[in-house]
């Protein structure tokens, strides 16, 4: 039998000093039955404060936020349920920062201008199987 009961909606944010990233982010995230927007963070201090009081299950992370990867380290260290997606700006869009990226525990990989489609099923995906890379993330050479 298959069930009826849908699954649970899942709590996303985005991490970015851009507010336009929000802008585009955002509107995608709340046409989807499945996931539910809470709201942004622009700097460290605000991510741990959403992460403390909003409980985001998914954390979409502008790779221009975290350069190092340090902040998706701290995140995952304070809180290992969140699972953090990182939004790939051009300059990151390579084998050598996808893997540093990984290494400091970010699960899922999206190009920053991924579409609608391309952002939802990186979402779903890396949640459901754990870690995800979007095929167009990486650019190859």
């Amino acid at each position: 039998m298959i069930s009826t009961i849908p699954a649970r909606v899942l709590r996303v944010a985005v991490i970015s000093p851009a507010s336009s990233l929000e802008r585009g982010v955002a509107p995608i995230i709340r046409e989807s039955r499945e996931l539910m927007w809470i709201g942004s963070a622009s700097d460290s201090d605000a991510a741990i404060h959403l992460c403390q009081t909003d409980e985001p299950d998914v954390l979409l992370l502008d790779s221009a936020s975290d350069p190092r990867w340090d902040l998706s380290l701290l995140l995952t260290s304070m809180f290992p349920d969140v699972v953090i997606v990182a939004l790939l700006r051009r300059n990151t869009r390579n084998s050598v920062a996808a893997a540093w990226a990984r290494l400091h525990g970010v699960r899922g990989l999206v190009g920053l201008n991924a579409d609608g489609p391309a952002l939802l099923t990186t979402i779903r995906t890396t949640v459901e199987i754990g870690r995800f890379v979007h095929p167009d993330a990486i650019r190859s050479s």
